[in-house]
């Protein structure tokens, strides 16, 4: 393990760096994601109900935020739909995605999920997986890859 200063991991490296700016309030950043809220908006429920590459998580960081980073990393547009999970404690807390779980075509529906043309995959790192081999951001062999 190598200890290195948080300034020193911003210079090296461009999507901590960007992470860190879009982490920033004041500052407005250039993205190529759309967020759409759920509600109002409804959840995709499955790829050929999208027009373009679509992302589906809560509406905060967690899981999802690695995926979101590639898909900005890589310059690729997408929709950023986030699910409201409501009031903690109260009937309603998270029935936004309960209520719609099992009609999301994907064999083993869980957050956060991604449509990309006929691909629909859940799980933040095979959704990564998918982002790099798409943009060929693994290695060049078949031992750097997995």
């Amino acid at each position: 393990f190598i200890s290195t200063s948080r300034s020193t991991l911003f210079r090296l490296h461009p999507v901590i760096r960007m992470a860190s700016v879009q982490a920033s309030p004041s500052k407005k950043v250039k993205t190529n994601s759309q967020v759409i809220l759920a509600p109002p908006a409804s959840v995709p429920l499955s790829a050929a109900s999208v027009s373009k590459t679509t992302l589906v998580y809560w509406d905060i960081r967690g899981l999802a935020q690695s995926c979101r980073l590639a898909l900005e990393y890589v310059g690729e547009s997408y929709d950023d739909v986030r699910i409201d999970a409501g009031e903690p404690g109260t009937e309603t807390f998270k029935q936004n995605w309960f209520s719609v779980k099992n009609q999301v075509d994907i064999p083993f529906p869980n957050l956060p999920y991604f449509f990309d043309g006929n691909v629909a995959i859940s799980q933040s790192g095979a959704i990564l997986k998918h982002i790099a081999r798409k943009h060929n951001l693994g290695g060049d062999c078949p031992s750097k890859v997995d």
